[in-house]
């Protein structure tokens, strides 16, 4: 048999030879049955037995071990639901010539662009005619009544709107006087952004009004979720939601605003569920949270302190047995492995009906490493004590026949 891994079995054999050991414990107390005199050993000392596992900080850098925090969740009385993430009504912005001619683009596809940034240029007759008309708008007549001054000033006004407009620029941005003798009109971006895929033709000319190209914010983003039609008298009143990754989900989290949408199937009986990311101001989403990607719709239906829960991914089995890794209240470079009492679980968190406490630590990465060792595990015909020593059962008398 080949052995695909054999760092992490060294790292398991490594950390199950580095166990601190520890005795049974106060053996003038019987914890409720007889402690018998071990058998002797040839005068040395037999090494107690502890569910107790050191895991100094160079074995959880080499493991990679993460912990995750008992906390208090509405397991039972929590819905996900599948969904993907699209863009937001003002994710999307596109550009158009704002007069007819030759296009010549300063981005390229997929480039991250800010409020501000040069996209493209336009020359051609039309710019030239329309830059002529506001230079002369803007040269004075001091000949001229007060009727004609206000009707010049009042076409510059018209005029400088316009070609600001049409450059992406505020009318009061220093920019702008650059444009009265520039060749080309330069068109700039009104916001953040990424230039999209499609985009017009270096040097093909365009007529007015013509698609140049687009930018995506990809932060502002809304969830689609598909819900069962037979929830839909669960969306009553103001819920709890949040908007969770697929993978980890137990990590990260995003605080949601809900809202039915207003498409159905009648088919497969679901009903969309729209969720917008509310975040605090100069808050950026995760990475995750992007137009195209997966995530999970989790609404919370009932209110109260919830159940004592850890991420699923905090449980391993181990034979016939489920166990966890709390760690240690008392070392923080030492982990029990306890026996999980496991109760409803919503397919991230699990509740947890005995052996933690609120704001105790388990292990999450690095739990098959730590069960790999087969360190803490009891021995056949022994148990643990709540102090974590360990004592072996007296062997069965066994049977005669005569």
């Amino acid at each position: 048999m080949s052995i695909r891994h054999p760092r992490l079995v060294i790292t398991a054999v490594a950390l199950a030879v580095a166990l601190a050991v520890a005795g049974c414990g106060d053996h003038d107390k019987n914890h409720g049955h007889d402690h018998k005199a071990a058998p002797a050993t040839g005068g040395k000392p037999a090494a107690a037995n502890t569910n107790r596992i050191p895991i100094p900080a160079a074995v959880r850098a080499n493991l990679g071990i993460t912990f995750a925090t008992v906390e208090f969740r509405h397991v039972s009385a929590t819905r996900r639901y599948p969904g993907r993430f699209e863009a937001d009504a003002d994710a999307r912005r596109e550009y158009r010539a704002p007069v007819a001619g030759v296009v010549e683009l300063l981005v390229k596809p997929y480039q991250a662009v800010t409020s501000g940034t040069p996209l493209a240029q336009v020359s051609g007759r039309a710019w030239a005619d329309l830059q002529r008309e506001w230079r002369e708008s803007r040269v004075s007549t001091p000949q001229s009544d007060d009727v004609v001054k206000a009707a010049i000033a009042s076409r510059r006004t018209l005029l400088t709107a316009q070609i600001a407009a049409a450059a992406g620029l505020a009318v009061d941005d220093p920019r702008l006087e650059a444009l009265a003798d520039a060749a080309a009109l330069t068109i700039h971006a009104r916001s953040d952004g990424v230039v999209e895929a499609q985009i017009a033709i270096a040097g093909s000319r365009v007529d007015d009004g013509e698609p140049l190209l687009a930018t995506l914010d990809p932060r502002r983003v809304r969830l689609r979720a598909s819900a069962p039609q037979g929830d839909l008298t669960v969306f009553t009143g103001n819920l709890p939601v949040r908007i969770v990754p697929t993978v980890d989900g137990w990590k990260t989290a995003l605080p949601a605003r809900l809202s039915l949408g207003l498409e159905a199937d009648a088919t497969l009986r679901t009903q969309d569920v729209i969720a917008w990311p509310t975040l605090a101001d100069g808050e950026t989403a995760p990475v995750w949270a992007r137009p195209g990607v997966a995530a999970l719709l989790e609404v919370q239906i009932a209110g109260g302190d919830g159940e004592l829960a850890i991420p699923l991914a905090a449980t391993i089995r181990d034979g016939l047995d489920t166990i966890i890794f709390r760690r240690d209240p008392t070392d923080p470079d030492r982990v029990i492995r306890l026996s999980a009492d496991l109760g409803v679980n919503d397919g991230t968190w699990v509740e947890l009906l005995s052996g933690v406490a609120k704001g105790d630590q388990v292990v999450v990465d690095g739990i098959y490493q730590l069960k790999l060792s087969g360190a803490g595990r009891a021995e056949l015909g022994g148990h643990f004590h709540a102090d974590g020593s360990f004592h072996a059962e007296p062997d069965e008398p066994k049977e005669t026949t005569k």
